[in-house]
C-alpha cells in the first residue's frame, strides 16, 4: 500500500515525481493503467490523478506519453464495461454511476459511448449495476412532498 499521504498529491509536481518513481521502480516505460496502480498499492496516486490532475488521459499528456488505447472490441464486452464503470465510481467516490455528461467531463467518453452504443443506454446499464435510475416517472417532480424529500436527501 502506498505510504504517502493523499494530500501530498494535490501538487502536480509531487504527483508527477511519484508517477515517474513508480515507473522506474517497476520497470515501466509509461504510466500503468489505473487498475494496475491499485494492484501495486498506489491507490492514492491513482485517486490523485483522477481527482486533482484531470484524469489519466490528461496526466499522460503531462508526462508526454501516448494515450492508452483499448483492445478492439473491448467496450462491447459487458463484464469489462461494468468493471470500468465500477472503477470510475470507486476512483471518484461516487455511490452511483454519474450521468453521461459527467463521464465525458471526467474524460471517460469511451465508457459513455460504450454504455450508449453497446449496452442499452444509461437506464438499462444502471439496472445491470443494480442502481436506482436517475430519471423519475413523468410528473413526479410536480409532487411537492416528493420534491422536498429528494432535496433533503
Amino acid at each position: 500500500m502506498s505510504k504517502s499521504k493523499p494530500y501530498v498529491y494535490r501538487s502536480i509536481d509531487n504527483t508527477l515525481s511519484k508517477a515517474r518513481s513508480v515507473m522506474r521502480k517497476h520497470g515501466f516505460n509509461s504510466l500503468p493503467p489505473s487498475d494496475k496502480l491499485t494492484e501495486l498499492g498506489y491507490s492514492n496516486l491513482r485517486h490523485a490523478i483522477a481527482k486533482y490532475h484531470g484524469g489519466f488521459p490528461a496526466f499522460r499528456r503531462l508526462l508526454k506519453q501516448e494515450l492508452l488505447r483499448r483492445e478492439k472490441g473491448k467496450w462491447q464486452d459487458l463484464e469489462y464495461t461494468l468493471s470500468e464503470a465500477r472503477s470510475v465510481m470507486e476512483t471518484h467516490g461516487f455511490d452511483r454511476l454519474p450521468p453521461g455528461y459527467k463521464l465525458t467531463e471526467l474524460e471517460y467518453g469511451g465508457l459513455r459511448h460504450a454504455i450508449e452504443k453497446y449496452h442499452g443506454g444509461f437506464p438499462a446499464f444502471r439496472r445491470l449495476l443494480k442502481q436506482e435510475l436517475l430519471i423519475r416517472e413523468k410528473g413526479k417532480w410536480q409532487d411537492l412532498e416528493y420534491t422536498l424529500s429528494e432535496a433533503r436527501s
